[in-house]
């Protein structure tokens, strides 16, 4: 007989409806159901102990790649921010910060438009006021910013960032990405910069702002450990120059290791089953429990479709996992 004959000779209903009722729908005796019963409570209480531990294992590693990226981030309130005497940037542009770090960009690379000054002197204060300004407001700590009123205020000390939660620091990492674009360019054209503002350091104009601020009683400050309140970089353009690109580089360090943990918990989310996962994971736990265990207990007979049902929440677990070993894998 050859398999279309078997087919159209009604064989196949034949066949399921001796299934149904010889195999999923035939009476289990009690003494058969109740040794199943027992196989069934140690597989279910395994398999829970293994799921809450997996569950659990990734749970806490999120949470805890989550605390690292929170505490890597906030070293950034370490980061102190560049004092310069000399800078040309108006209150209007100072919070552009994407404006100020093309503008920067421009200079060091010898681009010349109307909003870059013409001049090398001019174009070096411009630069050492962008660098200032740079490190004076977020992604750094905020010494400088907009009243209420909107006016232009300066803090003493800069205020600490405060991360809230999460997508705080996901903001914070990608802003200080595009401030970080600066070191690109740094890197391409390394002598333009500081040549001009060495120039621009024997300008008269630089020694006589000096003479007149060392004179002066500010130049008298001190810090609480008994260091002078303005450093060498606030006297000197080419000291600025590197006191911004040294900020720079250690803002970008902290960036990378914070970005990376957020990358690495972000992993472990994928790994995480949804909530229609666990919630049907939770039903199948339940039926399984009440048919496979439960039932062969209170009941006389029952029938072998529900003794055996919880095999079929077996496989699927086996498979999810082996599904999750293959995308980790990947």
């Amino acid at each position: 007989m050859n398999v279309y004959h078997f087919f159209q000779c009604g064989n196949i209903s034949r066949l399921f409806s001796f299934i149904w009722s010889q195999v999923l729908w035939r009476v289990v005796k009690k003494s058969e159901a109740t040794s199943l019963a027992a196989i069934h409570a140690t597989l279910l209480a395994i398999l829970v102990t293994v799921l809450s531990a997996y569950f659990l294992y990734v749970f806490t590693k999120v949470q805890e790649l989550d605390k690292r990226a929170l505490l890597e981030a906030e070293k950034i309130n370490d980061v102190r921010p560049v004092q310069s005497r000399f800078g040309r940037v108006t209150q209007e542009e100072t919070f552009d910060r994407e404006k100020l770090v093309k503008e920067l960009g421009d200079i060091m690379l010898g681009i010349d438009h109307d909003l870059i000054p013409k001049n090398p002197d001019g174009r070096a204060e411009k630069a050492l006021g962008i660098m200032a300004v740079i490190t004076q407001q977020y992604p750094f700590p905020v010494k400088i910013f907009k009243t209420k009123e909107g006016r232009f205020a300066v803090r003493g000390e800069p205020e600490p960032i405060l991360f809230g939660d999460l997508e705080a620091v996901r903001n914070w990492v990608n802003t200080m990405e595009k401030v970080g674009s600066l070191m690109g360019t740094w890197r391409l054209n390394i002598r333009c910069l500081p040549i001009l503002l060495e120039e621009f350091s024997k300008s008269d104009r630089v020694k006589k702002i000096n003479e007149k601020l060392q004179e002066s009683v500010l130049f008298r400050l001190k810090n609480e450990d008994g260091s002078s309140y303005f450093s060498s970089e606030f006297f000197e353009p080419i000291n600025t120059y590197h006191a911004f690109f040294n900020r720079l580089h250690s803002a970008m360090t902290i960036m990378k290791s914070t970005k990376y943990y957020i990358q690495q918990a972000d992993v472990f989310r994928t790994r995480y089953p949804s909530k229609a996962i666990l919630l049907s994971g939770f039903l199948m736990v339940a039926l399984s429990f009440i048919f496979g265990v439960i039932a062969p207990f209170l009941c006389q007979s029952v029938r072998s479709v529900f003794v055996f049902m919880p095999f079929l929440f077996y496989g699927l677990v086996y498979t999810y996992f082996i599904i999750q070993t293959i995308s980790a894998l990947y």
